[in-house]
């Protein structure tokens, strides 16, 4: 999943990079599905919610944060792929 989302700046393609928006997109889901599904198999019932809210809770407050680590390190590093740029 994280790989589609990695080699997305890699090209300016702008069909390449719908295809791989769409690929990461949709095995994304599929992620989503499997882990929400182990989670509900894996924890008891009576904890089912605080866990359901505490994973909940973990991958939105993280979001922000890793926006921020990659706009610091794109601001630091703005060309540290440009040698891998494909046509």
């Amino acid at each position: 999943m994280s790989v589609f989302w990695a080699l997305f700046p890699l090209w300016n393609n702008v069909i390449l990079m719908i295809v791989l928006i769409l690929a990461g997109g949709f095995f994304n889901s599929i992620v989503n599905v499997l882990t929400n599904s182990v989670v509900q198999l894996m924890v008891p019932q009576n904890m089912r919610v605080k866990v359901m809210g505490f994973l909940d809770t973990l991958s939105q407050s993280l979001t922000p944060i890793a926006m921020a680590v990659g706009g610091v390190l794109g601001e630091f590093f703005p060309n540290i792929l440009y040698p891998l740029h494909l046509s």
